[in-house]
């Protein structure tokens, strides 16, 4: 073992908002934001273009842990971090180390070769009851061609790397539910094309690797190079999700955007539908909303859902789900994290939003939120193009959401339909829209209310 120490210079974070829910913190002196993780002690570690830094007080300071070129890490555990170093010839390191006080015990090493190929970095890493699966991915050519991925697997005991079986597509995410159950979603395609997105499904092996298939019907959604899938995940119930964020955001593509829920991730044979150019026998939610990454919090049996400016949470295993940005605005978001105690933790390049309590505590002391009536504001607002619309019905029945210009002219029914009581959640896409005033208007049963809107171009 070699005991690295760490190199500590402290900087002040820069508070630029607050309000009942959410504090914003804005430090400009290490580099963009790339990705953000937390301990169950609240410790933060963020990884930026310079390196890691680390804060312990809610992200007011932070201090530079690890700097230098870092391609991606992971809190293995509580003690315990992995990281992956690029070594300026194409080659990689990943490196366990174990964080006692101000010094980092380097625990183990594997060196990853790019092989004949140009260029090698590891991308993800997945921690499953104890074991370290990490996504390798190799480039033929320096820029585009011939993209393919590894998994790699070791516990944390071993001293080598083992190589899983995998057909070797690009892994966009990797979802291990135990030592046999391994999904992963990928583009399907190891072509010398200059294409980003490929043809993308979501293959699944139950023997650890050995054997792989894919879910039928899903690969075939005809999304093609319109989307990429952003996260996969199995739920405690054996609920399987998967989100879509798409690789052009223009208006021919919202069907590619959104959540998909089936209740068994063992089901692996579906038919496609045409009509909803999705495959049957799966939920969708938020559809035209971009899903940039969902995390599964096991201990609450929450979902959480992260959009560029928003994130939404489920307490009903992925059958529903609730803006809880509560005013905070949030722009261009890139990654998350949720710590043991449900506080949310977004960044964006170069600014973290983080939660000061569970945003889930406060629901069954709302009236508003779970037993009445209610048309709540949009957020965002002002909004281009688009913008989510939640509501809220103490009983069920036939609901008309209309939206309506200044002059009083109807320019879009948004629902009209029969819907059952509870939360219901609708995008309004405002492309084909000029910027000006608008009004939202909800009617049910005896029930009425208006929003005012506006669109901003």
């Amino acid at each position: 073992m070699k005991a690295l120490l760490v190199f500590i210079l402290f900087y002040s974070s820069q508070i630029i908002c607050q309000n009942l829910y959410w504090d914003t913190y804005q430090q400009v002196n290490i580099g963009s934001y790339r990705n953000i993780q937390v301990k169950n002690n609240g410790s933060i570690y963020l990884l930026t273009d310079f390196g890691i830094y680390k804060s312990i007080d809610k992200g007011k300071t932070w201090n530079g842990f690890i700097l230098g070129n870092i391609g991606s890490f992971s809190l293995y555990d509580d003690k315990n971090i992995i990281l992956s170093k690029n070594d300026g010839q194409g080659n990689c390191t990943i490196t366990l180390l174990r964080e006692d006080a101000d010094t980092l015990i380097q625990e183990s090493e594997h060196f990853v070769s790019k092989g004949n190929n140009s260029s090698v970095t590891v991308s993800k890493y997945f921690i499953n009851n104890g074991g370290i699966y990490a996504v390798a991915n190799y480039r033929l050519e320096a820029k585009y061609g011939y993209l393919f991925s590894n998994i790699l697997f070791k516990n944390k005991q071993d001293t080598l790397w083992q190589k899983i079986n995998y057909p070797e597509y690009y892994i966009y995410s990797l979802f291990v539910k135990d030592k046999d159950t391994l999904i992963v979603a990928n583009n399907n395609s190891t072509s010398n094309s200059t294409a980003f997105g490929w043809f993308p499904q979501i293959n699944y092996s139950f023997d650890g690797g050995t054997n792989w298939a894919h879910y039928y019907g899903l690969s075939y959604n005809n999304h093609g190079l319109k989307t990429t899938f952003s996260s996969v995940l199995i739920t405690d119930k054996n609920t399987f999700i998967y989100s879509e964020y798409p690789l052009w955001d223009i208006d021919e593509y919202i069907y590619t955007k959104g959540i998909y829920r089936t209740d068994d991730y063992r089901k692996t044979n579906f038919e496609f539908d045409p009509k909803t150019d999705n495959a049957m026998g799966w939920d969708a939610y938020l559809v035209g909303t971009s899903i940039v990454k969902l995390l599964m919090n096991d201990a609450q049996s929450k979902f959480y859902a992260l959009t560029r400016d928003s994130v939404f949470i489920s307490t009903t295993d992925g059958k529903s789900w609730i803006n809880r940005n509560n005013d905070q605005y949030i722009s261009e978001a890139i990654d998350f994290a949720v710590d043991s105690n449900g506080i949310i933790y977004i960044i964006s390049s170069d600014s973290i939003y983080i939660s000061k309590f569970d945003l889930t505590g406060f629901e069954n002391n709302n009236d508003n939120l779970s037993t009445g009536y209610e048309l709540f504001q949009n957020y965002p607002n002002p909004f281009n193009p688009t913008t989510i619309i939640n509501y809220t019905l103490k009983e069920s029945g036939l609901v008309q959401l209309q939206l309506y210009n200044v002059l009083g002219q109807k320019v879009m029914d948004l629902v009209n339909t029969y819907q059952d009581a509870g939360r219901h959640s609708i995008v309004l896409n405002g492309t084909s829209l000029s910027s000006g005033i608008y009004f939202c208007k909800m009617q049910s049963n005896r029930f009425s209310a208006t929003k005012k809107i506006l669109l901003l171009k």
